[in-house]
């Protein structure tokens, strides 16, 4: 069975970044912890960061095509447990064309000033089951808050060998964020809770 313990997963690579710094320059700050070498491989058809909100009452779903992110846990040293996940807001598919073109503006993500999103976990508490609760912050146009984030572990033994699964899920007021600025930070047009459904799947070497 797979065992959990000082479990390292990587995503398309690892990146430490401030909200509104570049990947690039974000790759040159990483901490030791997250340099460390990693005997997962990421399933990248299986992970996901998807989104969920409403415009004009009628629900869609997007997601992030593009992000990096470094998991390390440890259940039996949560203290020393960290989860940075990095998502680079101009590869955003939000499901339909006039949608895709205007999130990147000013208005909403502003990309040309603040390009990066970036969760930080600060504590990582154990809730019982193989489910966590990860406390942290968010980083997104250049605002920073504290959001909680609870997810879940899944080991299981498969045709193509051990694989883990993590799988979060949490809700968002985007205006917190000052994503969606005034006309649109009313709720009238497009709501101001966003859902978020992350999972993210990796296989041992």
């Amino acid at each position: 069975m797979l065992s959990l313990r000082n479990l390292s997963l990587v995503l398309g690579g690892i990146a430490l970044v401030s909200c509104g710094q570049s990947t690039e320059s974000a790759v040159q700050t990483m901490s030791p912890a997250m340099e460390q070498e990693t005997n997962w491989t990421i399933i990248p058809a299986e992970s996901f960061i998807k989104f969920t909100a409403q415009q004009q009452g009628k629900e869609f779903e997007g997601q992030f095509t593009d992000y990096n992110a470094s998991i390390l846990f440890d259940p039996e040293s949560l203290e020393d447990s960290e989860v940075t996940v990095t998502i680079p807001l101009q590869d955003v598919d939000a499901g339909d064309k006039d949608r895709n073109e205007t999130l990147p503006g000013k208005a909403w993500f502003s990309i040309k000033e603040f390009p990066v999103a970036v969760f930080r976990s600060e504590t990582i508490t154990e809730m019982g089951e193989g489910s966590y609760l990860a406390k942290g912050s968010l980083s997104l146009k250049g605002i920073t808050r504290n959001i909680e984030l609870p997810f879940k572990l899944s080991p299981a033994i498969t045709e193509v060998g051990d694989i883990t699964v993590m799988t979060a899920m949490t809700s968002l007021d985007r205006t917190q964020w000052n994503v969606g600025e005034d006309p649109w930070d009313t709720g009238e047009w497009v709501s101001k809770g966003i859902k978020l459904n992350i999972q993210i799947t990796a296989t041992r070497e």
